[in-house]
This record gives structure tokens, C-alpha cells and sequence, in this order.
């Protein structure tokens, strides 16, 4: 699994992931990329079934960003869904259990309409080979604007530290600031829980606004397992 959130700030929304692969309780990777740049203004991160038939998302993804141009997470979704569609229907309808553990994407800009934040979910479930129709996401706490996704069960009382702390109307170096620590406060939360599934030797982040994508990294300072 994963621990990813999603902050609405002023005229962008920010994304943040922590970046440990785990297979049945075995490291594979403290280095995985699970947000990416899916438009020229607009960001997905993923959460769920790290790899399709050996390949991550961090390098399936690549091939719908050459495919769509934009302009705004409504318009996008729905090309998203038929994009991961395609992908997940080619492995195998034998190999039961290969795609198991299901998928949940969040796809994030600004609506080109409105320039307000803006943000969508795509998902499956267990090892069914196609995705659900893409609908608004909804934040998790009425009131703070957050949205989470992955493994998440564990660290509730993180989740609403979390969403108390929130400030409407916060920047975009304020927000980006908030989300890697939240990321960052959550990896040590889930280690002192004995949560095995989040870690990770960087919290990486994105920010989508109508100008741009930017994406980096922060280290966690959290020893991956």
C-alpha cells in the first residue's frame, strides 16, 4: 500500500506520497515514484497494486502523458479510466491474483472553467481487470480540505491531527510544507504502529497549477525497513 494526501491551497492543489514498495510484507523498493504528471497542467498519485506485468505505474503513466494535453481533471478522468483500462486488460485473465490488491488514483489541477482546485478518483477493486467510472473525490473531514488515499486504517488519529492543523487559504509554499510533513509525520506514525506498508526514503510532491506541474522530493529521515 501507501500513505498519499492531497491539500487544496490557493490557486493549486498539492499532492504528497511516501515512496516504499512492499510485497507481501517484503521490501522491493524505498524509492518508488507514486505521483506523476498526467497533462501539462495536471498531476495523478497512486495508491494499491504497485506493478502491472513487472512495470511500475511511474513507468506505464509516461504513456498517457503523451497522449493527452489537458485541460482540467474532469476532462481528463475519463481518458485516465480508459488509459489504466487498457493497460490492466492485457495481463493474462489466467494468471488469477496478478492484479490483486486493487488500485485507487486521485487526478488533481485546476478546472480550466472556474481556476479552482479540482480533483478526481479512479479505482478498482481486488483483482478485477477494469476500473470503476471516475467521479469527484471527496474529502475525508467536511472541514478541512484534504483528501487521503492508501493504507490509511491505521493512522486515524494522524489523519485527524492532520486535518486539524489545515488552514484554509494557505499558499503554495505553506501547502507543500504541510503535505510533506504530513507524509513525513505519517511514516513515523505507521513505524511506530508496526505499519509495515509506508516508509520510504523520500516524501516526494507535486504541486498542478494553471501554469505548470512542479515535481521534487524531500528525505524523510525515516530508516526504510
Amino acid at each position: 500500500m501507501t500513505l498519499i494526501i492531497a491539500v487544496e491551497a490557493v490557486d493549486c492543489m498539492v499532492l504528497a506520497a511516501d515512496s516504499l514498495t512492499t510485497v507481501r510484507d517484503r521490501v522491493v523498493s524505498c524509492d518508488t515514484v507514486k505521483i506523476h504528471q498526467v497533462s501539462a497542467t495536471d498531476v495523478a498519485a497512486g495508491a494499491g497494486a504497485s506493478r502491472i506485468q513487472g512495470r511500475y505505474w511511474s513507468e506505464i503513466l509516461p504513456g498517457f502523458l503523451e497522449r493527452w494535453a489537458g485541460p482540467g481533471p474532469a476532462q481528463i478522468a475519463p481518458h485516465f479510466k480508459r488509459f489504466l483500462d487498457a493497460e490492466i486488460q492485457q495481463v493474462d485473465r489466467r494468471n488469477i491474483g496478478a492484479c490483486a490488491g486493487g488500485n485507487t488514483f486521485l487526478i488533481a489541477g485546476l478546472d480550466p472553467s472556474s481556476g479552482r482546485p479540482d480533483i478526481w478518483s479512479v479505482e478498482r477493486h481486488g483483482d478485477v481487470r477494469s476500473f470503476l467510472p471516475a467521479r469527484p473525490a471527496s474529502p475525508q473531514n467536511p472541514t478541512a480540505r484534504i483528501w487521503w488515499i492508501g493504507d490509511t486504517q491505521g493512522l486515524q488519529a494522524h489523519v485527524a491531527s492532520t486535518a486539524s492543523r489545515y488552514s484554509e487559504g494557505m499558499t503554495e509554499d505553506e501547502a507543500v510544507a504541510f503535505a510533506v510533513q504530513a507524509i513525513i509525520d505519517g511514516m513515523a506514525s505507521a513505524r511506530a504502529a508496526g505499519i509495515r506498508s509506508i516508509g520510504g526514503d523520500y516524501a516526494y510532491w507535486a504541486v498542478a497549477t494553471g501554469d505548470g506541474v512542479k515535481l521534487n522530493r524531500k528525505r524523510s529521515g525515516i530508516p526504510c525497513p
